[in-house]
């Protein structure tokens, strides 16, 4: 139907408007939304697999990372690749 077609319509330029203001905006890295506030287990299993794979490194690592920088996936991706021992 006409009305079905021009609701699809409107939602492949509200999700094309977005995605480019994500761009814009640095929230994407390799295709991935990196500007994830992960606030539940399941947000933070999500960051903890944008880690690995963006840097690589394996889960220990990633894990340590976002730690490091309060679970904050881009500055988790932008630290070191090498990083000094954690002080506790």
């Amino acid at each position: 139907s006409t009305r079905l077609k021009a609701g699809t319509a409107t939602k492949l330029v509200l999700n094309a408007l977005s995605t480019i203001a994500m761009i814009r905006t640095n929230r994407v890295r390799d295709n991935l939304m990196v500007n994830v506030q992960p606030n539940s287990e399941k947000l933070r299993y999500r960051a903890l697999r944008l880690v690995m794979e963006l840097v690589p490194c394996g889960e220990g690592e990633a894990l340590d990372r976002l730690e490091r920088a309060q679970w904050r996936v881009v500055a988790a991706i932008d630290l070191p690749k090498q990083l000094p021992p954690a002080k506790d």
